[in-house]
């Protein structure tokens, strides 16, 4: 059983956006539902919600165009002209401003004894919670952590279950974008898995019908969940208790650990080392990351040792953190090998004695690890002093924007709370119009005047609504305000669209894209 305690429940989630960036982006539908710990859906606990858009964000037309979803949809939702497909669990549709559509979603993963998650959630679902709740000044972070409260990755999960149980799903073959043909490794010339929901699903029986919406989607991450946790619930708890830290910190020292003083590489389960290389690194323990308090820095044993070794410490940084225009004008390319695993992010693991023919049954060659490992280990304590300055810095950029700044503007303080928490209740008591921020020199009073604007305009004063007509025409032009789409690549995609053969329903999807920009450089 995944937790023993009765009121433990799942909250499978998926969110559709108008843009892939969670900082400067837009969610557009929100879906989730509740099982209990056997992973039946509770009744009555499943929620609906798109969220409506404010005239200061540029939806992406490829998005757009993969989801369905448009503004103007999400307005005939609202008004009951159109309905978003119905799946197999009942749920209450909602249309929310932005500030509602966070405080909703905050609420349904803060019951305590949740574990919210999805699939390909830590890295993009996750983060878009996180921004959109920093961005309407709630806390970011609590729902993952109190009252018992936790999250997982069912992706992750999939993965895991391609190394390490492949018989309990079927693996389709993934296709090219460009033919559709079955897209064949590189090196074995055998074909590469896909990891795509929609192919996953499809190949292992589930009911998909509608592949990006977010409803449809949660279903059929339950789906697969439960197919992998019947087939092999021993397996499925022991992946599954890794998204805890004490768990994940004990099982990584147990694994690493070997005869006498010497550390021993460990497997890492992840889509950053690609396909072509099974999702699968041999990583070895270098140290604890010196600013993050739950990472460690690995270097997967496959790479060239050699360039970590002869580079001097700038040289490391630059290759690691670079831009990837700077590298190619100094002929440099990027250093690969350094990983980071983080103990609060579902990372999946696999002790090396315990698993490994894994290293026959992926081809990995045995005698090039055995080497870098004898180098690496040979130079380590030089190699852990570079790196100790490498990652003394925190390399986050500085934002213009303070809805940006989540990571980089630092903590808010006790005093900055408690007038966020003025604020809410000004909000539950609808008399915002008579709001002032007591606290001047902060983010705060920029930051809760774009939440009035995008939210509750009509609580704007005549200089307010002059000052928003002014921030968001510059918003739409200059992406250092957050805008991941701006009106010169916005038209850039749309005509790169137009050109390609799609059904008339996408035509009519860009269509009314192309209306709402319209629209919004009318304003």
């Amino acid at each position: 059983m995944s937790d023993s305690h009765p009121d433990f429940t799942f909250l499978f989630m998926d969110y559709e956006t108008f843009n892939l960036s969670p900082r400067g982006g837009r969610a557009s539908q929100f879906a989730a539902i509740r099982t209990d710990a056997e992973l039946n859906i509770l009744p009555h606990r499943a929620v609906n919600l798109f969220c409506e858009q404010s005239p200061d964000n540029i939806p992406s037309p490829g998005a757009a165009v993969t989801t369905g979803i448009t503004p103007q949809k999400i307005k005939r939702i609202k008004n009951g002209i159109e309905f978003p497909p119905k799946g197999n669990v009942d749920a209450e549709v909602e249309v929310l401003n932005e500030y509602h559509f966070t405080q909703k979603i905050l609420s349904e993963m803060s019951v305590p004894r949740t574990c919210t998650l999805g699939f390909n959630s830590i890295r993009f679902d996750d983060e878009y919670t996180r921004n959109l709740a920093y961005r309407n000044l709630f806390d970011p972070y609590a729902r993952e952590y109190a009252n018992h409260n936790s999250r997982f990755d069912v992706y992750h999960l999939v993965l895991a279950t391609y190394v390490l149980r492949p018989h309990l799903l079927t693996f389709p073959a993934a296709r090219t974008k460009e033919s559709g043909e079955i897209a064949l490794n590189s090196s074995t010339g055998n074909p590469i898995p896909s990891f795509r929901l929609e192919d996953l699903s499809k190949a292992n029986g589930a009911d998909h019908a509608h592949a990006h919406d977010a409803f449809s989607d949660v279903e059929a991450t339950i789906f697969l969940m439960k197919k992998i946790k019947e087939g092999d619930p021993a397996f499925f708890d022991f992946v599954f208790s890794l998204r805890d830290k004490s768990v994940f910190n004990t099982y990584l020292h147990h694994a690493i650990q070997s005869a006498g003083q010497k550390k021993k590489p460990v497997f890492h389960i992840s889509s950053n080392y690609g396909k072509e290389n099974h999702v699968l690194g041999v990583v070895y323990p270098i140290m604890d990351h010196p600013t993050q308090s739950n990472a460690h820095i690995f270097f997967d044993l496959r790479k060239d040792v050699s360039l970590l070794i002869g580079l001097d410490t700038a040289a490391i940084k630059m290759r690691l953190f670079g831009k990837a225009e700077e590298l190619k004008a100094n002929g440099l390319e990027r250093l690969v090998g350094i990983t980071t695993l983080k103990a609060n992010q579902c990372e999946v693991i696999a002790d090396l004695n315990e698993n490994g023919a894994l290293l026959d049954t992926f081809s990995i060659d045995k005698k090039a690890l055995r080497e870098n490992l004898d180098l690496i280990r040979t130079h380590e304590l030089s190699i852990k002093e570079k790196l100790k300055e490498v990652y003394a810095d925190e390399h986050t950029s500085k934002e213009q924007d303070s809805d940006l700044m989540i990571y980089s503007g630092g903590f808010f303080s006790k005093q900055e709370k408690d007038e966020m928490m003025r604020f809410h209740g000004f909000v539950e008591r609808g008399n915002l119009h008579e709001y002032s921020c007591a606290i001047p020199l902060s983010r705060l009073p920029e930051m809760i005047f774009k939440i009035k604007a995008r939210n509750f305009p009509e609580t704007l004063t005549d200089d307010e609504k002059e000052r928003w007509k002014e921030y968001t025409s510059k918003r739409l032009t200059d992406p250092a305000l957050g805008a991941e789409i701006t009106l010169v690549n916005y038209a850039t995609e749309m005509n790169a669209l137009r050109k390609q053969e799609l059904e008339p329903i996408q035509h009519m999807v860009l269509d009314e894209i192309d209306e709402y920009v319209e629209g919004l450089l009318g304003n």
